[in-house]
């Protein structure tokens, strides 16, 4: 029975570590949101409100963006949380960032160019993509439906939600799980398999899209982590996806017909056109990138490469 937990060096296997990160987090983030739609139902009811209209209230609210972002936060922070204490506690090891793909960023100013041109080039190359495609339909500049200061607001909680949910994904996906995968089996299989984990770990999506959805976070994952293979740290992966996360969220913004309201105030207003998939259109753009990724030789002219060990 020990076995089936523990290796032969007395180290809790990596499925069971990987089991504890991931649903670790997405319990933590249920966990989170149902404390705050309780808590936010039962402060609403004591003004008048019937139970039930509180509760539908407050899962309203729970929709807002700063909610949302609040959210977010406390679960990637989770999320780091969990990597710590699978180092410090259940490996016994020293906590050394840069064994988890975060050398110091001053000697590496380039992944910031890298991973943020990578970014704009995947979340522009979907949005004309699907303008082109008619996938996509112009609703307007953002400046038409809101306020200067609804405008600042989304781009400050965007910036702060992709910041931490770049850094906190790429250190427990990348820098943790891929790269002890990868050391005890083969750089591939470890880059297939954790891409499958990071779909796994993002919302699921209803609807006829769902599996397509699915596939778009497994090729995002599969990008960040030939981007990781190529670089051997985290750095550009991170400029890379939280400009990706920005982008879709701060400058563009996407909803259907059928949505009542757009998710903060973005810049550009697109909306799906109905009897499209665009999402399609996504999953070609993205599987496009990460193949072009891992035909490239190795990025040296990045200055990244280093070698990061387990221990």
């Amino acid at each position: 029975m020990r076995a089936l937990f523990f290796d032969r060096f007395d180290q809790l296997r990596w499925l069971w570590k990987a089991g504890i990160l991931v649903l670790g987090a997405i319990f933590f983030n249920v966990f989170a949101t149902l404390l705050f739609l309780t808590s936010a139902t039962n402060v609403i009811a004591t003004q008048r409100n019937t139970q039930l209209e509180a509760f539908s209230e407050a899962n309203l609210l729970a929709t807002q963006m700063e909610i949302q972002t609040l959210l977010g936060i406390l679960t990637m922070a989770a999320m780091l949380g969990l990597v710590v204490w699978l180092v410090r506690t259940v490996e016994r090891r020293a906590l050394l960032w840069s064994r988890l793909g975060l050398p110091a960023l001053r000697r590496h100013r380039r992944a910031i160019a890298a991973g943020t041109g990578i970014g704009l080039v995947v979340g522009l190359a979907c949005c004309v993509g699907g303008l082109a495609a008619g996938t996509l339909h112009l609703h307007g500049p953002g400046s038409r439906f809101f306020s200067a200061a609804e405008i600042l607001n989304t781009f400050m909680y965007a910036a702060a939600l992709a910041a931490a949910t770049a850094v906190a994904e790429e250190v427990a996906f990348r820098g943790y799980l891929q790269h002890r995968l990868a050391a005890r089996t083969h750089p591939v299989f470890a880059l297939f398999v954790v891409s499958g984990l990071f779909a796994i770990a993002h919302p699921w999506q209803g609807g006829e899209d769902a599996l397509l959805a699915l596939a778009r976070a497994g090729l995002m994952g599969l990008l960040l982590g030939v981007l990781y293979m190529k670089t051997g740290n985290c750095w550009t992966g991170i400029f890379a996806y939280g400009t990706w996360t920005f982008l879709n969220t701060a400058i563009i913004g996407m909803h259907s017909p059928a949505d009542e309201h757009f998710f903060g105030a973005p810049l550009l207003l697109l909306e799906h056109v109905p009897g499209t998939s665009e999402v399609l259109l996504d999953v070609l753009v993205i599987g496009a990138a990460a193949l072009i990724l891992a035909l490239l030789p190795r990025m040296g002219w990045l200055n990244l490469r280093r070698a990061v060990r387990i221990s």
